[in-house]
């Protein structure tokens, strides 16, 4: 668990970091490219450790405990561990690319919607008044984290990255670098054909008719 959290937190510092750089420089074809390439190398990893997981279910526990009761409770949550597994890999990186962005607002109205109405509620009713102890509260919250992963994901693979303001901001502001060369060149011509004139005028012998 803390090797997932420890990839999934560099991968959402690089994405956000690459995402932020891609859209300032105005290419918004290398941003789509990074964002895929991120969540899908962070889907096979979540994928993968949830597998082994579920493969070493009544085993794993060993690695950390000798008490048979604390291994019997960690193979009752194998299977929401291996969920969170998953949706971890995935949530943390659109959250990066979320920041990178430059969402943080619409991030922060997500994360209290799925999180505080709906995760924390949903899994003090099924820890507390259902009866279903830790696993229930754990589902709760799994609950909110899919929520957000689902929103994220819409709002990130929607994203029509060519009309992002960054990304138009660069394309005017290059415009009128353009421009700005372009009068700077067309300055210095009129200069150089105007000198031509008078050094042509200066050479011209002037005759005089009597």
């Amino acid at each position: 668990m803390g090797w997932e959290i420890t990839i999934s937190l560099a991968f959402n510092k690089a994405i956000s970091v690459r995402v932020s750089n891609e859209l300032g420089a105005g290419h918004p074809r290398a941003t789509k490219f990074a964002v895929i390439i991120v969540l899908g190398t962070m889907f096979i990893i979540g994928a993968i450790l949830m597998t082994v997981i579920f493969i070493t279910a009544n085993e794993f526990a060993v690695a950390f405990t000798n008490s048979e009761k604390v291994m019997t409770v960690i193979s009752n949550l194998v299977t929401v561990l291996a969920i969170s597994m998953l949706l971890n890999s995935i949530q943390v990186v659109l959250g990066g690319v979320a920041v990178g962005a430059g969402w943080k607002p619409l991030v922060a109205y997500i994360n209290l919607a799925c999180y505080y109405i709906l995760g924390v509620p949903l899994g003090c009713l099924l820890g507390y008044y259902l009866d279903f102890g830790v696993k229930g509260i754990w589902a709760g919250m799994i609950c909110g984290t899919t929520l957000q992963t689902i929103i994220l994901s819409i709002i990130t693979f929607r994203t029509k990255w060519r009309k992002e303001p960054r990304v138009r901001n660069y394309s005017m502001n290059r415009d009128l670098i353009t421009l700005a060369e372009v009068w700077q060149h067309s300055e210095e011509d009129w200069t150089l054909r105007q000198e031509k004139v008078k050094i042509v005028t200066n050479r011209v012998p002037i005759v005089r008719v009597i």
